[in-house]
């Protein structure tokens, strides 16, 4: 078989505003071997080149309070579950309910990336791995080379599990039929006398992920977020996790479709696929997904072929930067034109790191009170953006840094609501 055996040219999709009736592209394939057939299997999967949010890495993300609303809050597994036992020590002499794992099986095989999985290891350090056949030391930053590579953190740091205190951490399922591990009164190592924290890390057979927050030490960070495999695709959320909250990370289908899943080509047949973006981002950005074909032939060598396929969704005001600048952002204004959200949300900052001025932009469902504050590393309050009632719509939050470089989080209070998002002061 040719080494060329299949040809095809990548193909781009631009979109302005609504990125619904993105149209379908078509890619021509050829079997570039005039002996030998050949049958293609192909699949699409989607990476990112530059994308606004979480959609980007195929996830819708929602931040809820808990306080005052009971019927959002999941069961406690800790009453229900399974105490695991039998830690295995990561780095012996260390104890290992200080650094340590237990695999545990789960009940449905569940989706991250594109791979699926039937084992979670839990760390004891407030992190999931469901790459369990991987040895060795664990990587201390999401989106680290070295494997495991397929993570979630919901609260990713320095813990131990004192059994002598109360603490433990627990696995099972919940009514809903989601699989839950709970760190349950877990110490930060260091700083035991601080007090304990309470979390919950909950995998649904669909590959949606939700993380609970009971107790959290104000103004300790860790890394939360996931990593979706070895191509280290990784969403990070806030470092600052807080008390009573859901966060949840819901999948969103796969952007990319194709009209055909097989091909069967004769020698030096040619055929066309169809290629569309069916359910695309709705944030400006620049995505992309990547189209595999796998062929087959008699005589075999035939080339695995990855054709990427890019979409660009604009806003109004036109495509996204490359590079974001550092020039100080218009001051807020009123609720736009641009519909009201149906949720609070809220956007990342830009520019982010920031040396003069960054805006974050945040949305309201309705009327409602809201406060817009920075705080810094150790929780103190720096500034005040916006303290008081605003109507319905999207706002701007302009934030001038007058301190010394390092990290801030701003946090938005609206209503019963919080959101949080961070950023990075550089001087």
């Amino acid at each position: 078989a040719s080494i060329n055996a299949l040809s095809a040219e990548p193909r781009v999709l631009e979109v302005s505003g609504d990125s619904s009736g993105a149209a379908p592209q078509p890619i021509r394939v050829r079997n570039a071997d005039l002996s030998l057939p050949a049958s293609v299997a192909i699949t699409a999967e989607r990476t990112v080149t530059r994308g606004a949010d979480a959609r980007a890495l195929g996830y819708e993300t929602r931040l809820v309070s808990l306080r005052g609303n009971p019927a959002a809050v999941p069961p406690n597994i800790a009453l229900t579950g399974r105490r695991l036992d039998g830690w295995t020590a990561l780095y012996p002499p260390t104890p290992a309910e200080n650094a340590g794992f237990v695999d545990v099986p789960l009940p449905f095989a569940f989706p991250l990336g594109s791979q699926e999985f039937r084992t979670v290891r839990v760390y004891t350090d407030g992190v999931l791995s469901l790459d369990t056949g991987a040895r060795g030391l664990f990587p201390r930053r999401l989106g680290a080379a070295d494997a495991p590579n397929a993570v979630l953190a919901p609260f990713w740091t320095d813990l131990i599990v004192e059994a002598d205190r109360g603490g433990g951490v627990y696995v099972g399922l919940l009514p809903d039929g989601r699989f839950a591990v709970r760190y349950d009164r877990v110490s930060v190592s260091g700083r035991q006398a601080e007090g304990t924290l309470t979390f919950q890390a909950i995998l649904a057979p669909s590959g949606d992920v939700e993380f609970v927050y009971g107790r959290i030490l104000f103004g300790l960070a860790a890394q939360r977020g996931l990593e979706s495999g070895s191509d280290l695709r990784t969403f990070l959320l806030s470092e600052f996790a807080q008390d009573s909250t859901s966060e949840s990370l819901t999948r969103l289908p796969g952007i990319l479709e194709v009209s055909t899943s097989f091909l069967v080509l004769d020698p030096g047949e040619s055929s066309t696929v169809d290629v569309t973006f069916a359910s695309a981002p709705s944030a400006p950005g620049r995505y992309q997904a990547l189209l595999t074909l796998t062929p087959t032939a008699a005589g075999g060598g035939m080339p695995v072929l990855t054709i990427p396929v890019s979409l660009t969704i604009t806003g109004p005001t036109g495509p996204p930067p490359d590079v974001p600048g550092d020039t100080p952002p218009e001051a807020p204004a009123p609720g736009s034109l641009r519909p009201p959200p149906a949720a609070v949300e809220m956007g990342l900052p830009r520019p982010n790191p920031v040396r003069s001025a960054t805006t974050v932009p945040y949305g309201l469902p309705d009327d409602m009170p809201v406060r817009v504050a920075v705080y810094d590393v150790r929780g103190r309050e720096v500034a005040v953006l916006f303290d008081g009632t605003q109507e319905a719509g999207w706002y701007d939050a302009v934030w001038t840094p007058a301190g010394a470089a390092g990290v801030y989080v701003v946090r938005l209070v609206a209503g019963a609501e919080v959101r949080t998002t961070t950023v990075i002061v550089v001087r």
